[in-house]
């Protein structure tokens, strides 16, 4: 019934053929892969895709008659029909692989950061990295390290990083930053004045 191809990254990819689905119909095939919860969640089972990049938040991917979509938004639109431009759709429950149309709804970005926010999800960018786009005229007038005012560190802080054996995802929970924070100060890409 399904076919799965491997792309040149090695990855599996699940692709529905077109010529299948017209002898099942698309429904019975997508719901098939999905896994019911105790929350009532149903949870897409095969290949998924990153959000922004980010490892912690995946989404459901499929191919459908030649086409990428999202799990969840191909859960949506089974029930809801197409999704109007300029609109994302949303988890209730906060589960990005969920598939449970109960648990999708239509939202602007604006709605998704305002949910995320009032769920305490929002994420709080804590590297230096993140600040390299912002032009300093006199460089004389920059602060370096614990002086910058977004700073998250202290430089006593720096040091026991540096002076650390753990992993850099261990290191990053302890003092509340990213992993890239960790591979900077390491790889001595930021707080330079600190040896």
């Amino acid at each position: 019934m399904f076919r799965k191809i491997l792309s040149a990254g090695g990855k599996q990819q699940l692709y529905i053929q077109g010529e299948i689905m017209r002898k099942t119909p698309y429904e019975d095939c997508f719901y098939e892969l999905l896994q019911e919860t105790e929350t009532g969640c149903l949870l897409w089972t095969r290949n998924t895709v990153k959000s922004n990049g980010r490892d912690k938040f995946r989404y459901g991917r499929l191919v459908v008659n030649g086409k990428q979509m999202l799990a969840h938004r191909y859960a949506y639109t089974l029930e809801h029909g197409t999704i109007p431009n300029g609109l994302n759709v949303l988890h209730r429950c906060d589960n990005s692989l969920c598939c449970n149309h109960e648990h999708l709804f239509l939202g602007t970005h604006k709605d998704n950061m305002g949910d995320m926010k009032n769920k305490g999800r929002a994420f709080r960018p804590a590297s230096i990295k993140m600040h390299k786009h912002v032009p300093v005229l006199n460089k004389s007038l920059a602060r370096n390290g614990a002086s910058n005012g977004n700073s998250v560190l202290t430089d006593e802080a720096v040091i026991k990083i540096r002076q650390s054996s753990s992993t850099y995802l261990e290191i990053a929970k302890i003092f509340h930053v990213s992993k890239g924070c960790i591979a900077d100060i390491k790889h001595y890409r930021t707080w330079k004045h600190i040896t």
